[in-house]
């Protein structure tokens, strides 16, 4: 009984884990690697226009342009056959891709991925005024509203890349058979990152509140733009973890006749 027991636990942490996450981190950390000047780029362009224009339209600009790029990143995980990585973010013709499922995919996204920020921005509006809230508890918030998130993601998330690739086989009811696969390679994937970079965030904005810093505004604008570079690596690995589970459920169409 308990060789068994012990034998399910093993099977399931190597369906978790194996030669999958492996194999994600290692392809993420090419992409990322191979984007990382491209990122560097548009985390300055982002930066700049929110000094320039009301910050309200530039939050939606580099909302949409993330998502964008989210996209395409999907896209390439799941067709790298067809996409080398060789052709770079730079270039023109690794953007010429199919877009239709880009509409479906961004609603989504903002589904997933905003809904329970939206949620507490609108207790913000309505209760803000009377609640005193510090930067500080701003972070805390957000950390409660990962584990959120990443439930959330790992019941629903496969729907970003059945939106890419806008295969008839893919059944939801199948996807949320593997919820458990997908939430802890979430997990373990982009979900310490996302700690890891609150983290960073919280000891920079203390450092930045320390009277012997005043006055230094550009290391704000270094830490966001470091933030932002570490945001596009961890959706790279959240996009690969997706991915990855939804090849588990509509395998690619060259792994069929094998």
């Amino acid at each position: 009984m308990v060789d068994g027991g012990r034998q399910c636990r093993l099977g399931l942490q190597d369906e978790i884990m194996g030669e999958t996450m492996k194999q994600v981190y290692v392809e993420s950390w090419a992409l990322f690697r191979r984007g990382f000047v491209f990122f560097i780029v548009f985390s300055i362009m982002i930066e700049a226009l929110m000094t320039v224009i009301p910050s309200v339209f530039g939050y939606f600009f580099s909302v949409v342009t993330y998502l964008l790029i989210a996209f395409r990143i999907h896209h390439y995980f799941l067709r790298s056959t067809e996409n080398s990585i060789e052709k770079g973010f730079f270039s023109l013709r690794f953007w010429r891709i199919d877009w239709s499922g880009s509409f479906k995919f961004f609603i989504i996204s903002l589904l997933i991925g905003y809904l329970p920020i939206l949620a507490m921005s609108i207790l913000f509006v309505f209760y803000g005024s009377s609640v005193s809230v510090d930067e500080y508890a701003i972070y805390g918030l957000f950390v409660l509203l990962l584990p959120i998130n990443l439930v959330i993601a790992s019941f629903f998330g496969t729907l970003l890349p059945a939106a890419v690739e806008r295969d008839l086989r893919f059944r939801l009811s199948t996807a949320l058979m593997k919820t458990h696969i997908l939430f802890f390679r979430l997990v373990i994937g982009p979900g310490w990152l996302i700690i890891a970079g609150m983290a960073t965030s919280l000891l920079l904005s203390y450092y930045f509140a320390n009277p012997l810093s005043q006055g230094f505004d550009w290391l704000n604008s270094t830490s966001y733009i470091i933030n932002s570079v570490l945001s596009f690596f961890i959706a790279i690995i959240g996009s690969s973890v997706l991915c990855s589970v939804y090849r588990m459920i509509v395998p690619a169409p060259e792994a069929i006749g094998k």
